[in-house]
C-alpha cells in the first residue's frame, strides 16, 4: 500500500513547497487553493451536486447536524450520488490541500460529520431500498443508507422471519453505525452490525476504489468494522441477512418498575445480562426518578417471552408498578392481562415490532404521529390517510415502514424537523460495562433522583443497548472493536433546543460530577472502555479502541499517511500539522 500511495505522497510534497513558497500572504495563498478547489470541481463534478457557502439557504441545509447543535462551516459540501462522485471529489480536494470529512446521517455526537474549513462528501444520496438475496441471506446497501432503509428492505423481503440489525434510532446512517460497531434490539441474538458486514467497496485518498474483505484488503476491512473510519469512503456493504427462530412471532414488552426498587432492579437486569439467560431477549431501559421503563425485543411468542422473564427475576412483583393494567395486544388485537402490569405486543413480522419501537419514540413528540398522514397524502399510493394514528393499529406500524423505504422522508432525515434533536454534553460518551457493583448503582440511583438536576438537563441513565450474547462471541481483536465481554451501553446528560446556555453549562458541570465516580471515584475500574458511535470528547483514542489501537494506527499510515481524513479523535499516524488559515499540508509532512 505504501508503494501505491508514494507517487501521491511526493506529488503533495512537491504541492505543499510550492504552495507555500508561491503565497504572498495566508489570505492570498486561502484564495488560490479555493479557486483551485472550484476550477477542479467544476470540472468533474455536476453543478448541482456541490454546495458552497455562497449558495445561502441550501448551504444551510447541507452543513446541518442531527445531534450537535453547533453551527458548522465546512469549506464545501459535495452532495455525491456515485462513487465516481466520490473519488472525483476526494482528489479534487486533496490535490487544493483540504482535508476531507464524510458524511451521512449526521448522528455524531461531537458533529465531526460536517467539519469547519473540510471539504465534506455526503453520502446520503447513495442509497437504494435494498434486497435479501434469498440464495445467500445477504443484502446489499448503499452507504447512504439508514437503518430504516435496512428495515424496509428485510420487512419486503419473501424470506419468513427475516431479520437484520438496526440501532435504536431509524435515521441513523449505517456507514457510521459500522464504523463504531453497531448495536441495537437483537445485538444478543446477531451481534453488533460490524459483525454482519462480509464486504464493503471503498474509495482511497488515491481516488481509486477496492473491495475489502476477508482475503482482499484484509487489514482495511478489519479496520472499518468498529475502528472508527478515517481510511477511505465507503461507497457499499454487503451484508449477512438471518433468520429468526421463530419465524411468526416478535414481542414487545414494556416494563416499569418502582423507584423504591431501583438498585435491586438494576442489579437484577445485570445478572440477567451477564448470565446470558436467553439470547432471544434484547433491547433497552431506562432510570429516572419515576423507576426504570425497560423496552423489551423478545424473538418469539409473548408466552415464552414472559417465561424467560420470570425465570430472570424482572417480573418479580415486588418491583412492578401497579399504577397501569397490563395489556395485552396479539396481532393487533387488545385483550385484558391480569397476570402483571405490564404492556405485551406480540406481532407476526420482525419489521413491525421495530417499526412499533419507532412508533412509540416519535408519539411523544412535540407534532406527533401527525407526520404519518401528512406523508399518506404526500405519497398518494397510501389508503386511509385520514384514520388517526395509534401505535397500536397495522395501518400506522405500516405507514412506519412505508416512510422507512423513502430515503427522503422525515423518517430517514435526521435533520428533519420532524425528529427530536438532542446533543449530548456528557465528555465521556457512551460506556461499556460487564459489572458494576451494587454501590455504584446506588450512585446512579441517587443521580438520577437528585433534586440539584439542572433545568433542561436530560441526566437520566440511559442502558442504550443490551451488549451480551452473540457480541461476546469474538475475540476482542477479530475486529477493531474491542470490548467483547461487555454486557451493557449506557450514556446519559442530554440537552435539547430548549436548553440555553447558561442551562448548557450547569448540565455538563452536572455530569462530570456524574461521571467522576466512574473515572477518578469509587467505581474506578469498572468501565471497560466507550463506545464510538457515542462519541465523548475527553478521552483519548485508546478509550475506545484499547488493545486494537496500535494495530489501527499501523494501517492508518498505510492507507492514509498523509492524514487527508484526519480530525480529532479519530487514528492518526504519523501526525500532520496544517495551517488552519490555508489548509495546505506542511512541507515537513
Amino acid at each position: 500500500m505504501l508503494t501505491r500511495l508514494g507517487s501521491l505522497c511526493a506529488f503533495f510534497l512537491l504541492l505543499s513547497l510550492i504552495c507555500v513558497a508561491g503565497a504572498n500572504s495566508p489570505a492570498a495563498a486561502g484564495i488560490e487553493v479555493m479557486d483551485e478547489l472550484k476550477e477542479c470541481i467544476g470540472n468533474h463534478l455536476d453543478e448541482e451536486t456541490a454546495v458552497w457557502p455562497s449558495d445561502g439557504s441550501a448551504y444551510s441545509s447541507a452543513t446541518k447536524l442531527a445531534y450537535n447543535f453547533k453551527d458548522t462551516n465546512p469549506a464545501l459540501v459535495v452532495m455525491a450520488k456515485s462513487s465516481k462522485d466520490v473519488s472525483e471529489a476526494l482528489l479534487c480536494a486533496s490535490q487544493a490541500g483540504y482535508q476531507v470529512s464524510v458524511a451521512g446521517g449526521r448522528h455524531s455526537f461531537q458533529g465531526s460529520g460536517v467539519m469547519d474549513g473540510y471539504v465534506v462528501i455526503d453520502t446520503s444520496l447513495m442509497c437504494e431500498l435494498p434486497v435479501v438475496d434469498e440464495a445467500t441471506m445477504t443484502m446489499r446497501v448503499g452507504s447512504g443508507c439508514t437503518n430504516a432503509i435496512m428495515l424496509a428492505g428485510v420487512s419486503n423481503s419473501k424470506v419468513p422471519g427475516a431479520l437484520t440489525l438496526t440501532g435504536s434510532c431509524p435515521s441513523v446512517g449505517v456507514t457510521g453505525y459500522v464504523l463504531g460497531g453497531g448495536m441495537g434490539d437483537i445485538s444478543p441474538f446477531v451481534g453488533l452490525k460490524a459483525d454482519n458486514v462480509l464486504s464493503m467497496q471503498i474509495v482511497l485518498p488515491n481516488g481509486t476504489e477496492v473491495t475489502a474483505n476477508a482475503t482482499h484488503n484484509s487489514d482495511l476491512f478489519w479496520a472499518s468494522r468498529g475502528g472508527g473510519g478515517g481510511l477511505g469512503i465507503i461507497t457499499e456493504l454487503e451484508m449477512k441477512v438471518h433468520e429468526a427462530p421463530d419465524p411468526d412471532h416478535f414481542t414487545h414488552f414494556e416494563v416499569r418498575y418502582k423507584p423504591s426498587h431501583s438498585v435491586e432492579v438494576g442489579v437484577s437486569l445485570q445478572t440477567f445480562l451477564m448470565d446470558n439467560q436467553d439470547r432471544r431477549m434484547g433491547g433497552s431501559a431506562t432510570l429516572s426518578e419515576k423507576g426504570w421503563e425497560a423496552r423489551l425485543v423478545f424473538l418469539g411468542t409473548w408466552q415464552e417471552g414472559v417465561a424467560v422473564l420470570e425465570k430472570g427475576g424482572l417480573l418479580d412483583p415486588a418491583y412492578l408498578r401497579s399504577d397501569t393494567a397490563g395489556e395485552l395486544w396479539v396481532n393487533f388485537v387488545k385483550s385484558d392481562y391480569e397476570k402483571y402490569p405490564v404492556a405485551v405486543h406480540e406481532f407476526r413480522k420482525y419489521a413491525e415490532v421495530e417499526a412499533y419501537v419507532y412508533c412509540k419514540q416519535y408519539s411523544w413528540l412535540p407534532g406527533g404521529l401527525g407526520e404519518l398522514q401528512q406523508f399518506c397524502y404526500r405519497s398518494r399510493n397510501q389508503g386511509g390517510c385520514n384514520s388517526t394514528p395509534s401505535c397500536n393499529t397495522k395501518w400506522t406500524l405500516d405507514m412506519f415502514l412505508a416512510m422507512a423505504a423513502s430515503r427522503d422522508s422525515n423518517l430517514n432525515v435526521g435533520t428533519s424537523e420532524w425528529s427530536h434533536h438532542q446533543e449530548m454534553v456528557s465528555g465521556v460518551g457512551g460506556l461499556l460495562a460487564r459489572e458494576l457493583s451494587q454501590d455504584t448503582w446506588q450512585h446512579i440511583v441517587d443521580v438520577v433522583s437528585s433534586s440539584q438536576k439542572p433545568k433542561h438537563c436530560n441526566s437520566d441513565f440511559q442502558l442504550n443497548h443490551f451488549a451480551n450474547g452473540a457480541v461476546g462471541d469474538l475475540h476482542f481483536d477479530e475486529t477493531a472493536f474491542p470490548w467483547r465481554n461487555a454486557t451493557m451501553l449506557f450514556s446519559y446528560s442530554l440537552i435539547d433546543e430548549r436548553t440555553s446556555a447558561k442551562e448548557k453549562q450547569a448540565c455538563i458541570e452536572f455530569s462530570k460530577k456524574y461521571t467522576s465516580y466512574f473515572f477518578d471515584g469509587p467505581a474506578k475500574g469498572e468501565i471497560l472502555g466507550g463506545y464510538y458511535n457515542y462519541l465523548g470528547s475527553e478521552n483519548d483514542l485508546s478509550f475506545y479502541f484499547g488493545p486494537n489501537l496500535r494495530r489501527l494506527q499501523d494501517i492508518k499510515s498505510s492507507y492514509d499517511p498523509l492524514n487527508i481524513f484526519g480530525k480529532p479523535l479519530t487514528v492518526e499516524v504519523p501526525p500532520v500539522s496544517f495551517d488552519t488559515n490555508v489548509k495546505i499540508l506542511d512541507e515537513k509532512s
